[in-house]
């Protein structure tokens, strides 16, 4: 399988967050199986609640004398008439598992997107972060070599430079630190999104900010929420 990915170049471009959004619903793994149950779901509710199966019975009678009918036949069908109502509790069930597993899908899509956002934002973090360090490191402003040159010119005390070099020296490991979290953050994403580890990702939309600040949700709104409502729906059927 890695051979096979290697083989190819592949790169996402991204004019917007939405651009995202719609990849990881196409190639996201657990949705699609998510999908194919709920397909079968509803396959299930055009099969459910039909009666027993009608019975052919054919009978094929062979007259040995001489006749002008030598062959006679006959045919006949049954029915079975449902008087209990399994039938249609089977029917209604089958709606109701088919209701559940669309509100399943759903709900995976709802939870998707939201990792998708987070995922985006995390990135988008670490990247500024990372930048960050890395101007700063750029200026050659301040350098082991001029914190040396200055406490030799007692500007600094051998204390002060040590401490400054130290500053320094955490610096580039913070840089190293900032890199591997951009990469893993981007990783992440991939995974989201479908995409292979070795795949580009081409971002064009500004960077995602999550917003914390947001209304307790009430008891009707929490009770027509995808999942709870998926949660009914199953037990209704069950």
């Amino acid at each position: 399988e890695d051979a096979a990915w290697a083989a190819t170049n592949i790169i996402a471009q991204l004019a917007t967050i939405e651009d995202a959004e719609k990849l990881a619903l196409a190639n996201n793994p657990d949705i699609n199986r998510l999908r194919l149950k709920l397909a079968s779901s509803e396959a299930a509710v055009a099969d459910a609640g039909w009666w027993e199966d009608p019975e052919l019975n054919f009978d094929l009678n062979r007259i040995v004398q001489r006749d002008a009918h030598p062959f006679l036949g006959g045919a006949s069908v049954s029915f079975t008439i449902p008087l209990t109502g399994v039938p249609k509790l089977q029917r209604e069930t089958a709606k109701l598992y088919a209701e559940a597993d669309a509100w399943a899908v759903r709900a995976a899509e709802g939870d998707l997107i939201a990792d998708v956002h987070a995922a985006a934002a995390e990135l988008g973090a670490a990247e500024r972060k990372r930048d960050a360090l890395e101007a700063h490191l750029a200026d050659s402003t301040v350098t082991n070599a001029l914190l040396q040159r200055l406490a030799e010119a007692g500007e600094f005390t051998p204390a002060d430079c040590t401490t400054a070099k130290r500053a320094l020296h955490a610096r580039v490991h913070e840089l190293q630190a900032a890199r591997r979290a951009a990469a893993d953050a981007a990783t992440d994403l991939r995974r989201l999104l479908g995409l292979p580890p070795h795949a580009r990702i081409l971002r064009a939309f500004p960077h995602v900010h999550i917003c914390r600040d947001r209304p307790v949700a009430d008891a009707l709104q929490l009770a027509r929420h995808p999942k709870v409502r998926e949660k009914l729906a199953r037990l209704g059927g069950t």
